[in-house]
């Protein structure tokens, strides 16, 4: 919940938010595991009866987490100047309990922080917006490592320059550099893949570009392109030597870009709406030691829209459409997590909405 309001005091003009948030979670982990039956991997004969009185319990455990947080932010502008201002402090509790212990073994954990943001904007009479950011950020971490050790909560910082454009209404660009440092990131145990394991710090640091232009009153226009190389800024040696400083982390690729055109129909066709787009996922790093690439892809999308209430006055507020990802069913590999584990694209999903609008 949240309460906002606008002041003017010395001169200056304020919009002042200030809210109270709560979450509550609980969540439960069971493993076994077992050796199965004899597999020839040349020729397999598949349909071995599977002894499941063999399993062994490898992990059993309870979690709980309650996390509290209190924010306030003064939006302060004076002439072209805009300069924000937030804070928050959250407190969370984190109960984890095994049950492989005997009595049950129980851990308790009470993390909490201050995290602020600030950034300045200036209007100039153009249309152009200049503006630089700092943010940080605090999240608390339930489960635990696969010797049973709780995660420690993942923090971040974020430094941000940019420029916004709007020379009309009717069109808008943002171009926007950022480094972002994010410390106890989860990832996959590569010990364990059923497991996850923390970094020290991954770091983020690349560029932005968006537009959305509407040319004419029905069609609109959006794009947008990225370039994010993600780099291991500190880790650990795993029990090999191994390190994967310096290396990016898997599943994250480093060029993204999207576009999309989204045209509302006049006329007889009054209600209607179409779209269609395409989303570019450059090539990613198939596992933390960066031995392999997960080759780039391309995928269209489309969908299909009408306002029933341009058919019948007393169906006003009603409407229903049609999104259709992946729209020629393209087969693609996602992302990797190691040689062994890869994650196949999402073929094509179609989904019919209905809504409606009091």
């Amino acid at each position: 919940t949240s309460m906002s309001g606008q002041f003017a005091a010395a001169g200056l003009q304020h919009e002042l938010i200030v809210g109270l948030d709560y979450n509550r979670s609980r969540s439960s982990f069971d493993s076994y595991i077992a050796d199965g039956p004899q597999l020839d991997i040349y020729r397999p004969v598949y349909g071995s009866f599977i002894d499941t009185s063999l399993l062994q319990p490898d992990a059993l455990r309870d979690e709980r987490a309650q996390q509290a947080g209190l924010y306030v932010q003064d939006r302060i502008r004076k002439d072209r100047w805009v300069l924000a201002l937030g804070g928050r402090h959250d407190w969370s509790r984190l109960e984890q309990s095994s049950r492989l212990a005997d009595p049950v073994s129980t851990s308790v954990r009470k993390p909490k922080s201050f995290t602020g943001r600030v950034g300045l904007t200036y209007l100039a009479d153009n249309g152009v917006a200049p503006y630089v950011s700092y943010s940080e950020s605090f999240v608390p971490l339930m489960g635990a490592d696969r010797n049973d050790r709780p995660f420690d909560p993942e923090t971040g910082k974020q430094v941000e320059v940019g420029v916004k454009y709007s020379p009309d209404e009717r069109s808008s660009f943002t171009l926007a550099a950022f480094e972002l440092r994010r410390q106890n990131v989860l990832t996959t145990d590569p010990e364990n893949v059923r497991y996850s394991i923390q970094q020290g710090e991954v770091r983020s640091r690349g560029i932005e570009f968006e537009a959305a232009v509407q040319p004419t009153r029905g069609l609109k226009l959006l794009a947008a392109l990225t370039y994010n190389p993600v780099k291991v800024t500190r880790a650990q040696p795993d029990q090999w030597g191994g390190n994967v400083q310096g290396k990016s982390p898997y599943e994250v690729p480093r060029k993204m870009a999207s576009a999309w055109m989204d045209y509302a129909f006049g006329g007889d066709l009054l209600g209607l709406g179409a779209g269609v787009g395409a989303r570019y996922i450059g090539w990613s790093w198939g596992d933390a030691d960066n031995s392999f690439r997960v080759p780039s892809f391309t995928l269209v999308d489309a969908s299909l829209r009408y306002d029933l209430g341009k058919m019948r006055s007393d169906w006003r507020g009603a409407s229903v459409s049609l999104t259709v990802k992946n729209l020629f069913d393209k087969y693609h590999t996602a992302s990797c997590f190691s040689a062994n584990a890869c994650n196949y694209g999402e073929a094509r999903n179609m989904v019919v909405r209905f809504g409606y609008i009091w």
